[in-house]
């Protein structure tokens, strides 16, 4: 019996640190590596000693068993772009539509406003700025303990338009 051996590596989404390591050492078993989506090449990690030691670690093909995947790149971008200009167009098209995402949408449905945040170097700046004119897109307050991150580094968005955005950047780094 011949033994298939799959190169395909794992992406870690929506979240860019590992929150679970038993999560992340499960899935090294079935994939060569966990990729990991980040804004920016310089980003601070505040990174766990296990995330440490697997970033120093290589894995098949001689890279780091958890890697990165900067998304400000051509692939990322033009998935966005897309993304953004559906957005606009649906808003155009309906009235209503900017408002079933907005911030007051978000809190009523979910309790709070501040529940999906994304870092504003995952996507371009005109990203920003089309969801800030359809009221979609908020300043998030974000602290993580012992890193450097600053709130103006953070927007917020409905949950639903959050999970729409990751999605479509992680299938489009996937591919």
């Amino acid at each position: 019996m011949d033994h298939i051996v799959h190169d395909t590596d794992g992406l870690y989404y929506p979240f860019i640190n590992i929150r679970d390591n038993i999560w992340l050492k499960t899935s090294l078993l079935y994939f060569p590596h966990i990729m990991r989506m980040v804004p920016t090449h310089d980003y601070d990690f505040g990174v766990t000693e296990l995330m440490r030691a697997l970033s120093e670690t290589r894995g098949a093909r001689d890279e780091p068993l958890l890697g990165t995947y900067t998304l400000r790149g051509h692939v990322a971008d033009e998935a966005v772009d897309k993304l953004i200009f559906r957005l606009v167009e649906d808003a155009r098209r309906d009235r209503t539509f900017a408002q079933q995402f907005s911030r007051t949408a978000a809190r009523v449905a979910y309790g709070e406003d501040d529940l999906f945040q994304i870092h504003r170097g995952k996507a371009p700046q005109h990203f920003w700025d089309e969801l800030t004119k359809l009221q979609t897109a908020w300043q998030a307050p974000f602290r993580i303990p012992g890193t450097i991150q600053r709130d103006e580094e953070w927007m917020s968005v409905h949950p639903l338009l959050g999970e729409a955005f990751m999605s479509t950047i992680a299938l489009a780094v996937a591919q």
